[in-house]
């Protein structure tokens, strides 16, 4: 159950019933690719129940070993990154691969003719 998160819409399949849990953040895209993952790919002959955050059935938190908190709004909202964003660029200009890690980047680094990674 931690592994849950209220942006997000996570599909579960348990012998002859498959679950989308529909989290409160999540888009209306993402509960239709929920909806198709769970019919077409994970069981197409299991009965789908699509259950939304704040309505789960007890069978629910007991297949994932009882409820647990998970990241919500309130945490997700208030949660630090664990590590800060880091931009390289990449080039082969010397005629091989070099990277080059930009410290302290702004918008004017993105250059459209190079290749930039954002992590």
């Amino acid at each position: 159950a931690s592994v849950l998160n209220s942006n997000d819409v996570f599909v579960l399949s348990y012998d002859i019933t498959t679950y989308v849990w529909y989290g409160k953040g999540c888009s209306s895209l993402e509960m239709k690719v929920g909806d198709y993952i769970a019919t077409t790919i994970v069981n197409k002959s299991a009965p789908m129940l699509g259950i939304h955050e704040g309505a789960e059935p007890a069978q629910f938190w007991a297949l994932l070993g009882g409820k647990e908190e998970y990241a919500d709004s309130v945490t997700l909202a208030t949660a630090d990154p664990i590590y800060p964003a880091r931009l390289f660029h990449v080039s082969n200009a010397k005629g091989y691969i070099a990277i080059e890690e930009i410290v302290d980047f702004a918008q004017e680094d993105l250059i459209e003719e190079d290749v930039i990674i954002l992590d």
